[in-house]
């Protein structure tokens, strides 16, 4: 069987946990909070089964890299998927993600597929830190401005992180497939039902919410 490959960029803002999202990801239950990328790194790769296919995802932060601004164009033009983090507590950080955005659409793919991230939602639930974005208005911009998928997601107790970046995953696959045959139309986007009682995810369901937009 074939091995597909995909490359994904991590955006936003310093301080709102893009590297530690990328590490819960693929480190998952070995992950330390407040972990963050040796020096010198900026990628990490994580192989999935996603509906019978065996996919590589080369997963990057180079937001946090000093070279990152000398080589923009170049990081967008290869990544197939972009991952634009904010923080739920921190308004600055979701303003700013119009910034990340238009750099997206100026030096990514047409084709890119783009998941916006609200991290840090363990602090609301837990009365840390006061929510500074609503779900509905994140959700409704991220609508706005064509983002096919958007999770609230926490590197604490892992709420959302794997079926983000799993559904991801599927929307890649789709988008390769229908780029694949021009005369065959996209097959229809999946709808998410995410079930709390899976070991991976948290006990209890999270105040946050969890959409594919479509």
């Amino acid at each position: 069987m074939s091995v597909k490959s995909f490359q994904i960029i991590m955006i936003g803002d310093a301080e709102v946990g893009r590297a530690e999202v990328l590490l819960r990801f693929t480190e998952g239950a070995s992950y330390t909070q407040g972990q963050g990328l040796s020096m010198g790194e900026d990628s990490k790769v994580k192989a999935l089964n996603v509906n019978g296919n065996t996919v590589k995802l080369t997963i990057m932060d180079p937001a946090g890299s000093e070279r990152f601004r000398s080589v923009t164009s170049s990081f967008y033009k290869h990544a197939s998927g972009v991952v634009l983090v904010y923080d739920v507590t921190d308004e600055s950080s979701f303003e700013n993600c119009t910034h990340w955005q238009e750099e997206v659409k100026k030096y990514g793919k047409h084709s890119v597929v783009e998941c916006l991230l609200g991290n840090k939602i363990e602090k609301v639930k837990s009365g840390e830190s006061k929510r500074a974005v609503a779900t509905d208005r994140a959700e409704k911009w991220a609508k706005d401005h064509g983002i096919q998928l958007f999770y609230e997601v926490s590197t604490v107790d892992g709420t959302n992180i794997d079926t983000a970046f799993t559904q991801l995953t599927i929307k890649l696959l789709e988008n390769q497939s229908a780029g694949s045959n021009t005369n065959k139309q996209p097959e229809p986007s999946i709808n998410v039902n995410i079930d709390y009682s899976n070991n991976s995810q948290p006990a209890k369901k999270p105040g946050g919410r969890c959409n594919v937009l479509n």
